[in-house]
């Protein structure tokens, strides 16, 4: 199979990673009842954490890894693309240089986290918001046109529209 090579930004890998892994979870969300049993709410999938680990060979082999460097240093999200995998906007968690002992090879290790963002609901029918400073559920009821009785059932965790916090997951679809 003919697999093209890894891309981030504007950084194309030379030679593809030789491991890659992603992982990806749902934010779950426990609560105890005060007479025992728990109710679980779901708030939404976490980021994708993707990692790997290759090597940089040959001549550029530094300046490869240097360039690769940089963009790790950014603190901007760019565009990941791998074989076999969805594309999606991420952005650099960590570079790991590996020590080699052989002539003009680097070796690297990487994790990029995805960037699933305010404005990126995955495919899903699902939808939430993040709440601001000082919002409440009145506040998404009005911004998005969604009855305050329908927010209330798709957060069953929350008690009343006025007990909520800032940076809360709040389901709105």
């Amino acid at each position: 199979m003919n697999h093209s090579n890894m891309r981030f930004k504007d950084f194309v890998w030379p030679v593809n990673p030789s491991e890659i892994s992603f992982s990806e979870a749902n934010n779950i969300k426990e609560m105890q009842l005060l007479y025992g049993g728990c109710i679980l709410q779901n708030l939404g999938k976490r980021p994708k954490k993707i990692t790997g680990r290759g090597s940089f060979t040959g001549e550029n082999a530094y300046s490869d890894f240097e360039k690769l460097q940089k963009l790790s240093e950014e603190e901007t999200s760019g565009v990941l693309l791998i074989s076999g995998m969805a594309p999606c906007i991420a952005m650099f968690s960590s570079l790991k240089m590996l020590s080699s002992s052989l002539k003009n090879t680097v070796g690297y290790e990487f994790t990029f986290i995805e960037d699933i963002g305010e404005g990126d609901f995955s495919q899903s029918d699902e939808k939430y918001v993040t709440l601001g400073a000082g919002e409440n559920l009145w506040h998404l009821s009005a911004n998005y046109s969604v009855p305050i009785e329908k927010l209330m059932l798709l957060n069953p965790l929350i008690p009343s529209p006025f007990e909520v916090y800032e940076g809360e997951r709040v389901r709105i679809q």
